[in-house]
């Protein structure tokens, strides 16, 4: 199985807009931090898993790569493809980037720390997830931002949402990591969100309509395995609502899988730690990155 990171720079250089959810950053509090985030994860990929992949764009390849050395084991530049793209939809880097693996994969995001090894058994499933979101509430915004303004929806996700809010009862899942053996799900995904997009109306005035890539990416994937009768298998059974099971950096190593989900990225304290466990852990990576980071300032 590959595991993988993407990185589509677009949203990261040029997402504009009052909304919530912004990528700008990579959603840290700045691109310094995000830099120390990727390093992380790839280095704890790395520590526990031997390789990890990189699907990015040339712009990206560059950056990533070449400037900033970040040691990934093998990369390509497929995300080229979606260079027209709002940036606003930052997960559609994601959702094409699944769609490319052609061979079982498990992606993780850029701010998800491995400090054990995943299982086993969990790597040989057909679905894999973080986990489910059970009476996660700010779905019901997800689906408000989903029926406002992608136009007319297929009639299996029509009737979920309807009865999610019939039941006041949500249900969706989180993709930190996300991936398995069952490629055509992935395949179907990504065709049905590219149909969709046709009729997407984008506003970057509404602050919340950045929740319409949880919608695109995580309920989407949700409902086409759910349609097709596909298992998913969660590396976590069930999560509190904050998401303080990962997000216990003072846990490490008994914490054996990190997130820093969300807003998190934008607390002082999260991005200290990722300064700190490169410091202690990663000592000459880091001044290889710093000294990389100035060294491209200079000659901007």
């Amino acid at each position: 199985m590959i595991l993988a990171h993407s990185f589509w720079s677009i949203p990261f250089r040029k997402t504009l807009g009052n909304y919530e959810h912004l990528r700008s950053a990579g959603g840290w509090y700045s691109q310094d931090f995000f830099f120390m985030s990727i390093l992380l994860s790839c280095l704890k990929v790395k520590s526990h898993h031997d390789a990890i992949h990189l699907v990015t764009d040339t712009f990206g390849k560059r950056l990533l790569i070449d400037r900033l050395e970040l040691p990934y084991s093998s990369y390509n530049c497929s995300l080229d493809m979606i260079d027209q793209i709002d940036p606003s939809l930052w997960a559609i880097g994601k959702i094409v980037t699944y769609d490319l693996l052609n061979e079982p994969f498990l992606h993780l995001d850029n701010d998800v720390f491995l400090y054990q090894a995943l299982p086993g058994e969990l790597l040989q499933s057909n679905l894999i997830v973080q986990n489910f979101d059970t009476d996660a509430h700010y779905y019901q915004d997800v689906f408000e931002i989903a029926t406002n303004y992608l136009g007319e929806l297929p009639s299996f996700v029509k009737q979920f949402i309807e009865k999610s809010k019939a039941q006041n009862r949500v249900y969706g899942c989180n993709a930190g990591i996300i991936g398995g053996h069952d490629l055509e799900i992935f395949k179907s995904l990504k065709k049905l969100v590219f149909s969709l997009l046709k009729s997407l109306k984008i506003n970057a005035a509404d602050k919340n309509f950045g929740l319409i890539n949880m919608f695109l990416e995580q309920t989407l994937f949700l409902l086409l395995a759910q349609k097709n009768d596909a298992s998913i298998i969660p590396l976590f059974e069930t999560m509190d609502l904050e998401f303080e099971r990962v997000l216990a950096f003072e846990n490490i190593p008994q914490a054996g899988y990190i997130h820093a989900v969300g807003k998190a990225k934008r607390a002082k304290n999260t991005n200290e730690q990722i300064y700190l466990r490169l410091l202690q852990e990663y000592p000459d990576e880091l001044d290889r990155l710093m000294f990389n980071l100035k060294k491209l300032r200079n000659e901007v």
